[in-house]
């Protein structure tokens, strides 16, 4: 169960220049009971979600803006309920006892972009430089409860650029591609530190 509470404003502080500002609450009670065995054990514990963003915009011509921007978020220990007790796949990490010990994971964004309004706002170009930082992450171990608290570190580093919008009534389009490079900076086990993250996938593209 979570109760969440936003605050967020724009303001215009020149016909070019824009502020954005926003904080949030969530404050929530988690239960949850994980079958192991044929034997039930209840897991539950709460905590308190704060986060925020803030970003400036340079509308610098009508069809066309620079902006930056910094945000963060949290998740809870594991971040993903319906999976249960299995740290190593996103669920809880630690015992019923230890979970409550555990800090939220939390992650900070940094963006440097730009927006094109092209063809009389049919289509929207779009590119951007970003880096992500996850702190305080679980680390589990191959599907297991067991697992360490707090003590993953990672980064991710990219360019990305896009371009959506109709080009007829009948006929729209989407692309978009990417390019990132990923970093384990800290880690429970020191030989993952410096490698990439599993599964990552540091080039893209999709239309």
């Amino acid at each position: 169960e979570t109760v969440s509470v936003a605050l967020m404003d724009t303001i215009d502080l020149t016909d070019q220049w824009s502020l954005f500002l926003g904080v949030r609450l969530d404050s929530f009670d988690y239960s949850n009971v994980v079958v192991s065995g044929g034997t039930p054990t209840r897991y539950s514990y709460s905590d308190e979600l704060w986060n925020g963003h803030a970003g400036l915009v340079y509308q610098f011509i009508p069809s066309a803006n620079v902006y930056f921007t910094w945000s963060t978020s949290a998740n809870i220990n594991g971040g993903e309920s319906d999976v249960g007790g299995n740290c190593g796949y996103g669920g809880l990490c630690g015992s019923a006892d230890e979970i409550g010990n555990s800090k939220p994971e939390k992650a900070e964004n940094i963006e440097l972009g730009t927006k094109w309004d092209l063809f009389n706002d049919k289509l929207l170009l779009s590119a951007a430089i970003f880096q992500i930082t996850k702190d305080d992450v679980m680390e589990g171990a191959d599907y297991e409860t067991t697992g360490t608290l707090n003590t993953g570190k990672n980064r991710v580093e990219g360019v990305e650029v896009g371009l959506s919008g109709n080009i007829t009534d009948r006929l729209s389009t989407q692309f978009g591609a990417s390019v990132m490079d990923a970093e384990v900076l800290r880690s429970d086990d020191p030989d993952n530190e410096g490698k990439t993250l599993a599964n990552f996938a540091d080039k893209s593209l999709y239309m």
